[in-house]
């Protein structure tokens, strides 16, 4: 193969344009398959805390339906303050279970980690809030 490139005339540019069409489709097709045969759920991700907002795209249902399932315990959830968090692992259990829950299953020593690790970030991120919540701690006004 030649590998000096050569800069096509005029009368040759369609001819070119088609070859690099030809060539991004290729590409493109084995972009497609690469993303097909990478799995879905790596093992990377098996405790990810999830918000509401993603757990409802990760699952296909509206805000609604998914306050709806929390407050009838009829999907695997965690609550820390007025925030609703969700892990990926459990969803998807949840999934091939047919929507049904175990409700003696405890969350293991992990996910809890994870769990609180998440929430504690998510305090820290906060901008122009109190200490308290920042921090964890509560405050009493008045002492």
């Amino acid at each position: 193969m030649d590998n000096e490139r050569k800069t096509p005339t005029f009368d040759q540019l369609p001819q070119a344009v088609g070859e690099l069409l030809d060539k991004v489709d290729y590409l493109i097709s084995r972009l497609d398959e690469k993303e097909d045969a990478q799995p879905a759920f790596s093992d990377r991700d098996h405790d990810k805390v999830m918000t509401l907002d993603e757990a409802c795209q990760f699952i296909g249902k509206a805000r609604s339906t998914m306050y709806s399932l929390t407050s009838e315990n009829r999907i695997p959830y965690r609550k820390c303050g007025n925030r609703l968090y969700f892990f990926k692992n459990e969803l998807l259990e949840w999934i091939k279970n047919d929507g049904l829950i175990d409700s003696t299953r405890m969350p293991t020593d992990m996910s809890h980690a994870a769990f609180e690790a998440h929430a504690m970030e998510l305090r820290n991120q906060k901008k122009n809030k109190p200490l308290s919540i920042k921090s964890g701690k509560e405050v009493t006004h008045g002492d």
